[in-house]
């Protein structure tokens, strides 16, 4: 029997061999020699122009494509106005129209509608006549010249009647709006002369969006237990409430330029509560 150490049975690792030097490319040494001499800012332009050079610039395009885009349906401008196109586009159901004690509100020029309102635009006093601010002035939100009982913002051309009617108009055609904003809500128009004429009011002095968020606003203002006058200057203050603040620009810079100590919300409210109070005082005469 053969008996072998086992140090024997161990492989030896091969011996150590040289490692022969890789054949330098001429070429590629002399670029090397110039790159190192090159300044280090030349270094990195050449760099980023090689990384621009192997970019996937279909991808790019892409990513600032989307990026553009997202950015331009996020911004204010342009994000209000496709929700107004869209508003605008949407079919909307045939509207009723206003019921004869929500249209004899406004049948003409003396009527309890147009005299509440011009009174409270300051234009007509209580019983009807004309003011000196009739036949002009400039509105102090937007310094427009304002004409005829609703403070036209030169609808009229400079001319009162003409404002007087053009008003009127305007003010007929949204009636059915209102009354079905107000049907929405479980309003009945016919028992709600004081808030018809205040969301006409509402129409007549802000934007539309601001007299079609009145009637909802006014039932909430109930719900909370308010009554009255305060139920009036709380909804229509609310009904200016866009994206969570008050979107009065107008009305809040009239009070930062008399420099009062109010909010925002107290700035609207001093003027709707004029308003609403000037049109109290119509609708308790008629």
């Amino acid at each position: 029997m053969l008996l072998v150490w086992p140090d024997r049975l161990m492989t030896q690792p091969p011996p150590h061999r040289p490692r022969l030097p890789r054949p330098q490319n001429p070429r590629r040494q002399r670029r090397k020699r110039q790159r190192r001499a090159m300044p280090l800012s030349n270094r990195r332009l050449r760099w980023l122009q090689r990384s621009l050079r192997h970019l996937e610039w279909s991808y790019v395009t892409r990513f600032f494509g989307v990026a553009g885009l997202m950015f331009l349906l996020y911004w204010h401008p342009v994000r209000s106005r496709l929700i107004a196109l869209l508003a605008a586009v949407r079919h909307e159901p045939t509207l009723p129209q206003p019921l004869p004690e929500t249209a004899a509100l406004f049948t003409g020029l003396q009527a309890l509608g147009v005299v509440a309102i011009g009174h409270a635009e300051g234009n007509l006093t209580v019983t009807g006549d004309r003011t000196a601010a009739y036949w002009g002035h400039a509105d102090p939100g937007n310094q427009r010249q304002n004409q005829g009982w609703c403070s036209d913002q030169g609808r009229g051309g400079g001319d009162p009647t003409l404002a007087d009617r053009k008003c009127l108009e305007r003010v007929q055609a949204r009636l059915p709006q209102i009354s079905q904003d107000f049907y929405r809500v479980g309003l009945d128009p016919a028992t709600e002369p004081e808030g018809i004429i205040n969301a006409v009011d509402l129409y007549n002095q802000a934007a539309p969006w601001v007299s079609r968020q009145f009637p909802q606003k006014y039932v909430l203002a109930r719900r909370l237990g308010k009554t009255g006058e305060q139920a009036l200057v709380w909804a229509r203050v609310e009904a200016f409430r866009r994206d969570g603040q008050i979107d009065a620009s107008g009305l809040i810079g009239i009070c930062e330029r008399e420099e009062r100590p109010v909010t925002d919300w107290q700035c609207v409210a001093q003027d709707q509560q004029r308003r609403i109070r000037a049109i109290a005082r119509v609708l308790a005469q008629g």
